[in-house]
């Protein structure tokens, strides 16, 4: 039978997206990262025009014309300046969308780490994996099937952010200090949990970046899917909100961005470097006989009690 270690996650207020300081911290961690700051006064004065340039362009077209259109006209100078600095075009477009709001939730139960490749064949019956504890990777439809098919679900956006911030809304698992060292952020092969042929890592290689609720995992590794739904522009279509985000994509990105109020978005079928951690609600957890939380080796019965 499928063991998961729950954590419980109380009832009550926690906050999502950022706080101005907060997106102070990364305006700045990112320029400095860029060498911003050393530009001669010309220069940033040419990258601040691009940027109001293109948010005056943006705030005329619908999101469909802005994908396919050529933006606005821009001299020889500043296509280079906007290509140059175009990510960091792209950190203060998604600063600007991460207001900071507080939500209450009730209690709920998450997996302490993401479901592993072990779990998942164990559920299904398949040959035990010759790495049994990387993160599965699983589309949308196979992972809310894997975990409703023994009475649990995917996290709301809302939940994953609380299990993984805590109550004070920290940018990271552990604070607000960046610490690459607390998680699998770098394409290294000496780091902590690497396994060859994948930039995947186990998922208990990095116990100073658990959350403040002992949730281990919630940032770098894999992405993972949520079942809050959001309609994107860019497919125009419904796609589902990914959290965290996947090491495979960034070798040079500093990861100062990459925050767990992240929004990443997939269609269905995507199931590239995207994991799962499935939640359970206080009803469920009082009807599943064999239900433990913490460190507890029991065997844990997905029947329900009582036969209900």
């Amino acid at each position: 039978m499928l063991k998961i270690d729950w954590v419980e996650i109380p009832a009550g207020e926690s906050l999502m997206g950022l706080s101005d300081k907060q997106k102070a911290i990364i305006r700045q961690r990112i320029r400095v990262h860029y060498n911003v700051e050393q530009l001669d006064a010309p220069t940033q004065y040419l990258i601040e025009e691009v940027k109001e340039k293109f948010r005056l362009y943006a705030a005329t077209k619908t999101p469909k014309e802005i994908i396919q259109g050529s933006g606005p006209e821009l001299s020889t100078t500043e296509q280079a300046i906007r290509q140059r600095f175009k990510y960091l075009l792209t950190v203060e477009a998604m600063l600007r969308r991460v207001q900071q709001r507080a939500v209450k939730l009730s209690t709920f139960y998450i997996a302490r780490f993401p479901i592993t490749k072990e779990q998942w064949a164990q559920h299904l019956g398949w040959r035990a994996p010759r790495d049994p504890k990387l993160p599965a990777a699983a589309n949308w439809y196979a992972a809310d099937r894997f975990s409703h098919e023994f009475g649990t679900r995917l996290p709301t956006e809302a939940e994953w952010e609380k299990a993984a911030r805590g109550t004070t809304g920290w940018l990271y698992p552990w604070g607000d200090d960046w610490d690459p060292t607390r998680g699998n952020f770098l394409k290294d092969p000496t780091a902590p949990g690497h396994v060859s042929g994948t930039w995947m890592s186990l998922v208990d290689a990095y116990p100073s970046g658990v959350s403040p609720y002992g949730v281990w995992d919630m940032c770098g590794n894999v992405q993972e899917w949520t079942m809050t739904v959001k309609w994107s522009p860019y497919n125009e279509d419904e796609s589902v909100v990914k959290k965290s985000w996947p090491v495979k994509y960034d070798s040079e990105i500093p990861w100062y961005d990459h925050l767990l109020c992240k929004r990443g978005v997939g269609g269905r079928e995507d199931a590239f470097y995207t994991g799962l951690r499935p939640v359970l609600d206080e009803w469920v957890r009082q009807h599943w006989r064999g239900f433990t939380t913490g460190e507890n080796e029991e065997q844990q019965d997905p029947s329900p009690k009582d036969g209900k």
